[in-house]
């Protein structure tokens, strides 16, 4: 019913048991857990997904390479969704936590509200004790109310429709990845939902892919590159 989508590329044993523990943890049974290993090359992080592979039925693991001059984050995500079972696809990162109810939560809201075609939620930031308040509804004026309206790891999405729009972009390499989808999401009319409730804790750390690509000044261009081609292509936001 749901494939949960985790991208890894030499993440820390204690991040990674973490991580893949709780989404093994789960409040329903029916759902597999694809890994995309993007060319590790850490022996811990290959020995503990050799290990839980052979261990859990549900968890898959698939070599990506990775290729020069690429965002290679989206490379093993869009090689990812073509390796996903199912139409319902929940995102994770390799080095948080969902909660044991997250999928749930979110199984539950998508089958009642047939027309959401993402859905994220709250996250809890471990280090810095805080919760987020993303809004429940985002609308094509939300990205020029607030910068961060959505979590990447939060996310469930209906697979067919982000590969309807082309899925995630590969190009250029210092790019915000999820913050393009989301921009692009909403040029083609995308129902986009947060729930009110935490379902991940956020690890937010210096060597985390996230941390690393935000201190790019490349991301941060690419940012305001993404809005302004998002406002010139909405130009009926009133």
């Amino acid at each position: 019913m749901i494939s949960v989508l985790m991208p890894v590329y030499n993440t820390s044993k204690q991040f990674l048991v973490s991580s893949l523990e709780s989404c093994l943890n789960q409040t329903v049974n029916d759902y597999e857990i694809v890994v995309i290993d993007n060319g590790s090359s850490n022996d811990d992080t290959i020995s503990i997904l050799h290990e839980y592979a052979a261990k859990h039925a549900k968890v898959k693991v698939y070599k990506c390479p990775r290729q020069p001059d690429k965002k290679n984050l989206s490379v093993a995500l869009n090689y990812g969704l073509t390796k996903c079972e199912y139409n319902l696809v929940a995102r994770i990162d390799s080095d948080d936590l969902m909660t044991p109810d997250r999928l749930e939560k979110q199984l539950l809201y998508m089958r009642k509200n047939p027309d959401i075609d993402i859905l994220g939620g709250q996250i809890f930031i471990l280090q810095q004790r805080s919760i987020t308040r993303h809004p429940p509804v985002i609308t094509k004026k939300t990205p020029l109310q607030i910068h961060w309206f959505i979590n990447h790891p939060t996310v469930m999405y209906r697979r067919d429709k982000i590969l309807e729009i082309g899925g995630y972009k590969e190009v250029p390499v210092h790019f915000a990845e999820d913050y393009e989808l989301w921009l692009r999401a909403l040029t083609h009319g995308l129902q986009m939902r947060n729930l009110n409730e935490i379902i991940v804790h956020y690890n937010l750390h210096p060597g985390s892919l996230t941390n690393t690509a935000k201190q790019s000044p490349d991301y941060q261009k690419q940012v305001t590159v993404a809005l302004a081609e998002f406002v010139e292509k909405n130009n009926d936001i009133g």
